[in-house]
């Protein structure tokens, strides 16, 4: 699998945010149960991160790994009850952008680079639908308070 690197917003309560100030794996298992998420994510995840800006009920990560790609996918997959917006660049230029609100309600989609199974990920291109229907799932709070989020690779 190839490198990645981008940025992940997650909407939770903000003493469950400040707890991966403390210790990220503390944080991730605050955040499994508050999501209702599957508990193996606890053992089969990790969250390592570079940066965390913590704004309210709001927390941005910058990473530079393939963890928070996973642990995202898991975390829509099996949870609710919080918010996840994640944009992620591979090492080959392919792209995965997922938005899922606090009600479950998601979308995502896959823009291979050049060396990528399209198969391997269900994906897309990059189309300005797929790109629109993605930014209208993220609340005008979380664009105005983390535009890193927005920055979208060519």
């Amino acid at each position: 699998m190839p490198e990645s690197s981008g940025t992940v917003v997650v909407q939770a309560p903000e003493h469950v945010l400040k707890s991966f100030e403390r210790d990220r794996n503390d944080g991730l298992a605050e955040l499994v149960e508050v999501a209702k998420a599957d508990s193996a994510i606890n053992d089969d995840c990790d969250v390592f991160f570079e940066t965390l800006e913590i704004k309210g009920d709001s927390a941005c990560f910058e990473f530079a790994n393939d963890y928070w790609l996973q642990t995202t996918k898991r975390l829509a997959s099996t949870g609710k009850n919080i918010g996840l917006y994640l944009h992620s660049l591979d090492e080959y230029g392919a792209q995965f952008f997922l938005a899922q609100n606090p009600q479950g309600e998601n979308f995502s989609f896959f823009a291979g680079g050049p060396d990528d199974d399209f198969e391997v990920e269900g994906g897309d291109v990059v189309t300005e639908d797929n790109l629109q229907k993605w930014l209208s799932m993220i609340p005008e709070s979380i664009k105005k308070a983390f535009p890193q989020l927005l920055e979208i690779f060519s």
